[in-house]
C-alpha cells in the first residue's frame, strides 16, 4: 500500500496548495459532506462545511485528522471497514459503503460513503462523498420489526393471508397460510391448483362458485370450508377474498385471508345441541317459566305465559318484564330481581297482569347462572314475569369498560401492558433526543407473612395502601404500576443522571418503609428496589424490565430495604431472559412441545388408577428442557396460559386416543397456573370446549392446582371451581405443604385431592419432621373425605412406609419415570408399574 502511494505521490513532494474562490465555492454548495484525505497519511486535508455541521466539528478541529478518529468504538468493525476503503479506492478503484459514524458529542449515526481515488490541486488524494442516511436506516429496522409482528400476530390468531396474481398465474402465501394447509413454506410452490387438492371433495364446486360469482358481480367473498391434510385431519377454515380490476374492467388479481375456525365451529355445534336440549325441556315444564339476560330481555318462556297475557310470541321476545307487572308491583319486581343477580336466588309475589285485565297474583322461585360468561335469571312458578334490566351496574360506557381494562383491579394503578406501552413511548422520546429515563422494579419485603398472618383481605388493603403512597410519592410525569401480586414497576420518565433515579429510590423505600395501620393492625413492611437506567443501544421495554428484575434479586441479596442498579456483569441473566422469551414465542408457535406421562398408583392393587401429564420442550438447540427451565420465564411474560391452554387440549385428546384403543379409561391430571386460574370464566370455557372437542368424559379430567393460588381466589373464581366440579371435572391441590400455612382453605373449596410434596415424600426416612408432615397430611385427608396421593416416590423403603401410614395413592419413578404416549399406552395394557418397569424405563 504505501509504496503504492510513494509512486503516485512522485509529482507532489511539497504537498497540496490550498484551493482557490471558484473551487471553494463549489466545494461548499454541495449538500452532502466531502472529505478530502492525503492517501499516505489518511489525514484529512480538506472538508466542506455540510462534513464538518454533519459530525458536529469546526473545519480547523478536523483538518490533519483522520476517519479512523471519526469512526464508532462502540462497532470497532466499521474502523476497519473505513481503513479497508481508503486502501482499496487507492489500489482497486472506487468504493463505496455503509459505515456508522460518532459525532462530536457522542452521538452515533449512520452514513453512506462514496470513496474515490483523484488529484486535488496536482497532487494524489482520496475523496470521500458522505451522505447522512439515519433516518432511512431505523425506517428500514422498523419496517422489518413490522413485518416480522405481522408474522408473528398471523400466527398466534391462525390467520394466514394469500394474492393471486390472475394474468401471470403467480401466487404468494403467508407463512401461517402454509401451517393451516400442512405444508412447509420454505420448501413449496404456492399454486391455486394445489390448494384445490387441499379443499374437501364436497366443498370444491361451492368454492369455485362462489369465486366466480365474485368476479362478476364485483363483490367480496366470504365463505366456510373444509380442508384435508396430508393425514386425514380435517379441518374447517374460514375464507374472506376480494378481486381488484383494471381500468378495463379486467380482473387482475385477488387478495384474501384463511382463518382456522375448527375450534369456533365445534363449539357452536356443541352450543346448537344444547340450545334444542334446554328449548324441548322448556316446552315441557308445568306453570310458568322464564329466563331473563343481564339486560332484562327475556330469553325463553312457555306457552303458558303467553296464553295467561294473551301477547304473541313475537312481542314477548325482548320486551321489557315490568309492563308485564301491574303498577303497584313493578318496583317492587324490578328489586327483587335485582338481589337475585346479587345473591344468586330469588322467591317472590306480585300481580301479573292478564289478556282480561286481570291480576294474577303470581309466586316464583329463581336463580342466576352464568351462560356465555353473563349472568341469566330463571325463574318457575305458577306465572313468569319478565324483570328489567337486573344488573345497572354493567351499564358502564364502553369508554370506561376499556379504561378499566388498564388498570390493575386491586389498586386503580396501571397494569403491565399500560406500563410496557409507556416505556416504548418513552425509548422513542429518548431516540429523538429527550433526557434519559429509568425503570425502577420493587416488591415488598415478608408480604407473604402479612397474608399468612392475618389473611388476604389485610393483604390486599396493603397493597392498595402502598399503591396510595406510590402515588403520592413519585412525579406527574412518572408512572407506577402493578404487575401482580406484591410486585410495583415505576416509570421515572425523565432524569438527568442516574443519581435521580437513587433519590427516587430512596423516596420509595422511605415511604413504604413507614408504618401502616390496616383494618386495625400496625404493619410494618418495607421495600426492595431494582434500577435499570435506559441506554440507546438497549431500547427493547422488555429488556429495561428483565434488566430491573435482575437488579431487585441483587438488592434482595445484600439486604432487604435497599436498591441496586443492573450493572453490565448482570447483562447475561438478561441476556439470557429476553432470548428464552423469544424462542418460547417461536416454541409455541412451532410446537415444539411435548406432554410426558406418569401414572398414579393404587397402594393396594398396584394397578395403574390415574396419570399426570408433564410438560417439556424439544428446544432446537439445548435438547429437550423440563418446566424448571422455562416455566417461571413464561408466568413473567404471560406466555404461560397459552401453554396451559395447549397442554390441556393435548392431555385430553390423548387420554381419549388410549381410551378408543382399548386401554381402561384412567384420570388424567394436568397442572393449571396461577395466571390462567386468574381468568377463571375463560378456563372454565377452555375446560368445555376441550371436553366437546376431544371427547373425554369430564370424569377424567382432573386440574391440580396449588395452595397458593387456592387462597388468592375471588368469589368469582371459586363458584368457577364449584361449577367444574358440578360438571364432573375433578379438582386437587398440588405440593401440599408447601405453600398456605392456614388449613381453613380445604373446607371451602371442592377440592378431591391431596397430592402430598415430593420435598416432604422424599425424606420420610430421613427426616423426622417430614415424616410426621405425610403422616398427618394422609390422616387430615382421611378425615376430611379425601384422596391423599404421595408424589416422588423413588424407594422400596419409601413406598412400604407409606403403604403401612395407609397411603392409598403413590406416584414416583419407583413405578415409573414419564414416558412417551406410545409407551405409557403399553403399560397401561399390561397394568404392570412395577420397580421392574421403572428400571425398564430409566433404559
Amino acid at each position: 500500500m504505501n509504496k503504492l502511494i510513494r509512486d503516485r505521490n512522485d509529482r507532489a513532494r511539497s504537498g497540496p496548495a490550498p484551493p482557490d474562490n471558484r473551487f471553494r465555492t463549489i466545494f461548499e454548495a454541495i449538500n452532502d459532506g466531502v472529505f478530502i484525505s492525503d492517501p499516505a497519511t489518511g489525514k484529512f486535508i480538506e472538508i466542506n462545511g455540510p462534513g464538518c455541521r454533519m459530525f458536529g466539528y469546526e473545519r480547523e478541529e478536523l483538518i490533519g485528522r483522520d476517519i479512523e478518529s471519526l469512526s464508532s468504538d462502540v462497532h470497532p468493525y466499521t474502523q476497519r471497514e473505513a481503513i479497508e476503503g481508503l486502501k482499496k479506492a487507492v489500489s482497486e478503484g472506487p468504493q463505496s459503503f455503509e459505515w456508522h459514524g460518532k459525532t462530536k458529542d457522542g452521538v452515533l449515526f449512520w452514513v453512506d460513503i462514496s470513496l474515490r481515488y483523484t488529484e486535488f490541486d496536482k497532487s494524489p488524494a482520496v475523496v470521500a462523498i458522505v451522505r447522512d442516511i439515519n433516518a432511512q436506516k431505523l425506517l428500514r429496522t422498523e419496517l422489518a420489526e413490522s413485518e416480522a409482528a405481522l408474522v408473528e400476530a398471523q400466527a398466534v390468531a391462525h390467520l394466514g393471508s394469500w394474492q393471486v396474481d390472475l394474468h401471470g398465474d403467480r401466487a404468494t402465501w403467508s407463512d401461517e397460510f402454509c401451517r393451516i394447509l400442512g405444508v412447509d413454506p420454505t420448501n413449496h410452490t404456492p399454486s391455486f391448483g394445489f390448494f384445490l387438492t387441499r379443499v374437501h371433495p364436497d366443498d370444491r364446486a361451492d368454492l369455485i362458485g362462489a369465486y366466480q360469482e365474485t368476479l362478476a358481480d364485483h363483490t367480496i367473498g366470504s365463505l366456510d370450508q373444509r380442508i384435508v391434510l396430508d393425514d386425514g385431519t380435517i379441518r374447517t377454515v374460514h375464507q374472506r377474498w376480494q378481486n381488484f380490476y383494471a381500468a378495463d374492467g379486467t380482473a387482475r388479481r385477488t387478495t384474501g385471508t384463511v382463518q382456522d375456525v375448527t375450534e369456533a365451529r365445534l363449539s357452536e355445534v356443541a352450543l346448537k345441541h344444547e340450545r334444542d336440549f334446554s328449548a324441548a325441556l322448556i316446552a315441557s315444564l308445568p306453570g310458568f317459566f322464564v329466563s331473563i339476560d343481564e339486560y332484562g330481555h327475556l330469553l325463553h318462556w312457555n306457552k303458558n305465559l303467553s296464553v295467561v297475557t294473551g301477547i304473541p310470541d313475537k312481542q314477548l321476545l325482548g320486551s321489557d318484564a315490568t309492563a308485564l307487572v301491574v303498577e303497584p308491583d313493578r318496583e317492587a319486581v324490578r328489586l327483587e330481581i335485582e338481589k337475585a343477580f346479587v345473591n344468586g336466588r330469588s322467591d317472590a309475589q306480585f300481580g301479573l297482569r292478564t289478556k282480561t285485565d286481570v291480576a294474577l297474583a303470581t309466586r316464583w322461585s329463581g336463580r342466576t347462572l352464568i351462560r356465555d360468561e353473563h349472568p341469566i335469571f330463571l325463574a318457575i312458578g305458577v306465572d313468569v314475569t319478565e324483570a328489567r334490566d337486573a344488573e345497572r351496574r354493567l351499564r358502564t360506557s364502553e369508554a370506561e369498560i376499556l379504561r378499566m381494562a388498564r388498570l390493575d383491579a386491586l389498586t386503580g394503578l396501571a397494569n403491565r401492558q399500560v406500563f410496557m406501552e409507556a416505556v416504548q413511548q418513552a425509548i422513542t422520546r429518548a431516540e429523538r433526543g429527550d433526557k434519559a429515563f429509568a425503570v425502577l422494579f420493587l416488591d415488598l419485603d415478608h408480604f407473604k407473612d402479612v397474608n399468612d398472618t392475618l389473611g388476604h383481605p389485610v393483604g390486599d388493603e396493603l397493597l392498595r395502601v402502598v399503591a396510595e403512597r406510590l402515588q403520592v410519592t413519585i412525579r406527574d410525569t412518572d408512572l407506577a404500576s402493578r404487575f401482580g401480586g406484591d410486585e410495583f414497576a415505576v416509570l421515572a420518565d425523565v432524569i438527568n443522571e442516574p443519581a435521580d433515579a437513587a433519590v427516587l429510590a430512596e423516596k420509595l423505600i422511605a415511604a413504604i418503609g413507614k408504618p401502616f395501620s390496616v383494618e386495625g393492625s400496625d404493619i410494618r413492611s418495607g421495600a426492595s428496589v431494582g434500577i435499570a437506567i435506559y441506554e440507546r443501544d438497549h431500547a427493547a421495554p422488555e429488556a429495561l424490565l428483565s434488566q430491573a428484575d435482575v437488579a431487585l434479586y441483587q438488592a434482595k441479596a445484600e439486604g432487604r430495604g435497599s436498591y441496586s442498579f443492573f450493572t453490565p456483569s448482570m447483562e447475561a441473566e438478561v441476556r439470557d431472559r429476553v432470548t428464552l422469551t423469544a424462542e418460547l414465542r417461536e416454541a409455541i408457535a412451532t410446537g415444539q412441545f411435548f406432554l410426558e406421562y406418569q401414572p398414579q398408583i393404587d397402594a393396594e392393587t398396584a394397578r395403574i388408577i390415574g396419570v399426570e401429564a408433564l410438560m417439556r420442550w424439544r428446544h432446537p438447540k439445548r435438547g429437550v428442557l423440563s418446566p424448571a427451565e422455562f416455566i417461571s420465564v413464561a408466568e413473567k411474560t404471560g406466555l404461560i396460559v397459552a401453554l396451559d391452554r395447549w397442554a390441556k387440549r393435548e392431555a385430553c385428546r390423548q387420554a381419549k386416543a388410549w381410551s378408543d384403543a382399548g386401554a381402561e379409561p384412567v384420570v388424567m391430571s394436568v397442572n393449571v397456573s396461577g395466571a390462567q386460574f386468574k381468568r377463571a370464566l375463560e378456563l372454565e370455557k377452555d375446560v368445555a370446549i376441550v371436553l366437546t372437542k376431544s371427547g373425554l368424559s369430564p370424569r377424567l379430567l382432573e386440574l391440580e392446582l396449588t395452595e397458593t393460588v387456592l387462597m388468592e381466589a375471588s368469589q368469582e373464581q371459586r363458584d368457577v371451581l364449584v361449577r367444574l366440579r358440578q360438571g364432573g371435572v375433578k379438582l386437587a391441590i398440588d405440593d401440599f405443604g408447601t405453600g398456605y400455612s392456614s388449613l381453613d382453605y380445604l373446607r371451602r373449596f371442592p377440592v378431591d385431592r391431596i397430592k402430598i410434596a415430593q420435598v416432604f415424600v422424599g425424606r420420610i426416612t430421613s427426616e423426622p419432621g417430614s415424616a410426621a408432615i405425610v403422616r398427618a397430611t394422609i390422616s387430615l385427608a382421611r378425615e376430611l373425605g379425601l384422596v391423599a396421593i404421595a408424589e416422588g416416590v423413588e424407594t422400596e423403603d419409601q413406598f412400604k412406609i407409606l403403604k403401612g401410614w395407609g397411603c392409598p395413592q403413590m406416584q414416583g419413578y419407583y413405578f415409573a419415570r414419564p414416558l412417551g404416549s406410545d409407551d405409557f399406552l403399553a403399560l397401561l395394557r399390561s397394568q404392570s408399574p412395577t420397580p421392574a418397569q421403572a428400571a425398564r424405563s430409566v433404559a
